[in-house]
């Protein structure tokens, strides 16, 4: 829109008229405040009525926001710009600080005021759902860079680590279920886990992630103790993710290791503590989860894209959608009212305590 500007010298002249109309420039003036009052009022409308708001609602909160902030535009921004007469310059030095103070206790008494809310007034069930989103780890651990606040090793005390876990946040949430099941074992285990770093985009053109790929086959292929390697990501597209992986497979392989890749758990398609605990606090139905039969589609599709590999290189597939799906749905909440997912799809500390007879396997128990 920039580069099609509607003046006399207008790269896109057709589209000078529509630039320069009414409606468009009214936006541009008071496209600041549409974006300060549009956050404020959906968030209030889906906190009281639920995440999916009806289209007519929708339209009428767009309506508010540009009514809204039509009238900030012209009675708070427009007066500030008028120029202002000559102050003190001790004024001048101390109304901004004023001003800095100011928001600083503000912000201090509201971020009071929300904890305060949140352990006093809220049923200990909703504040228990919420809560289900800071049950995760944090932190990654890649073989050159090691994070302060996630551990690296991983299973029994004094043991040389014979299992690596490579992949990104997906590999993490497995942690602590392959902990403890490797801690049982009396076996120990590395970790090369990277966010957003796919053990299958070997063209990714993040250097990084390119960078940390390379170095982790490496150190699976050069150290002589590693025996096993466990992959996990959200894998993408099946056949686009078996075709990447074929090099890397073939390449532990033939050097001996056996290889286990963890499938995707289901995915919720919402943000699941939020959601759970506003449904508790307004005694609204959760919104319908994933029926089993449309997510084990889904895995078939890996599982028959991964079959080739599975018979060329002995690829072991770990899928963990027992854990999360009976015959007919796949849940958010586990029987005894543990919530099984800290965002929309990577599983909590507590799933993943329940999930560790998945690396029976692994660890020969």
């Amino acid at each position: 829109i920039i580069y099609a500007r509607p003046g006399t010298d207008a790269c896109f002249p057709r589209l000078r008229p529509m630039l320069a109309s009414f409606p468009v420039s009214m936006t541009a003036k008071i496209s600041y405040s549409l974006y300060l009052w549009h956050w404020p009022l959906f968030v209030l409308a889906r906190y009281n009525l639920g995440p999916d708001l009806p289209l007519w609602l929708t339209i009428a909160l767009i309506a508010l926001s540009f009514a809204l902030s039509t009238i900030t535009w012209a009675w708070i921004e427009q007066p500030f710009l008028k120029p202002l007469p000559p102050l003190h310059s001790f004024a001048k030095l101390t109304a901004p600080a004023f001003m800095v103070v100011m928001l600083v206790v503000t912000g201090l008494l509201v971020r009071d005021v929300a904890t305060r809310y949140a352990q006093f007034l809220l049923p200990e069930r909703v504040t228990a759902l919420a809560d289900a989103g800071l049950d995760r780890v944090h932190g990654d651990c890649s073989l050159t860079i090691r994070s302060r606040d996630f551990p690296c090793r991983l299973g029994a005390p004094g043991r040389k680590p014979d299992t690596l876990i490579w992949g990104n946040s997906f590999a993490r949430m497995w942690t602590p279920a392959i902990d403890a099941a490797a801690t049982r074992s009396g076996r120990a285990v590395i970790a090369a886990i990277l966010s957003s770093c796919n053990p299958a985009q070997n063209g990714n053109e993040d250097a990084e992630c390119r960078q940390f790929n390379t170095e982790t086959l490496h150190f699976a292929l050069t150290d002589s103790s590693i025996k096993t390697v466990i992959l996990s990501a959200n894998w993408g597209d099946p056949d686009e993710t078996a075709t990447s992986l074929e090099d890397t497979l073939r390449s532990l392989h033939d050097n001996g290791r056996s290889v286990f890749l963890i499938l995707e758990p289901p995915a919720a398609g919402f943000h699941v503590p939020h959601t759970l605990a506003i449904s508790e606090l307004r005694g609204m139905a959760v919104p319908k989860l994933q029926p089993a039969a449309t997510h084990w589609q889904d895995q078939n599709r890996y599982i028959e894209a991964f079959t080739p590999l599975v018979k060329r290189y002995g690829l072991r597939l770990i899928d963990p959608t027992g854990q999360f799906c009976n015959k007919d749905i796949c849940r958010v909440l586990d029987d005894d009212g543990t919530v099984l997912y800290y965002d929309s799809a990577h599983i909590t500390i507590a799933a993943a305590l329940k999930s560790q007879s998945l690396f029976q396997t692994i660890f020969g128990e």
